[in-house]
């Protein structure tokens, strides 16, 4: 992948997250995470919380993935 195409994915994910914004619930948050397919592991993401909430909800939620915990 080249610097042009990650650009383009980075115009296309703050796009898609002022749509999902719009549409939010009060008191909830999203994290919008791009991610290429292959080898070079190009990615990109968006979110409308600080920093430090999303990690601990985005670890949270990769426990539960990896446990094969029913989603809700």
């Amino acid at each position: 992948m080249n610097r042009a195409t990650l650009e383009e994915a980075e115009v296309k994910c703050r796009r898609i997250g002022t749509l999902i914004g719009k549409d939010m619930p009060a008191g909830w948050g999203f994290t919008l995470i791009l991610t290429s397919f292959g080898d070079n592991g190009y990615s990109t993401y968006l979110s409308n919380c600080q920093r430090p909430d999303m990690i601990k909800a985005l670890r949270e939620m990769a426990d539960k993935l990896e446990s094969g915990a029913p989603q809700r």
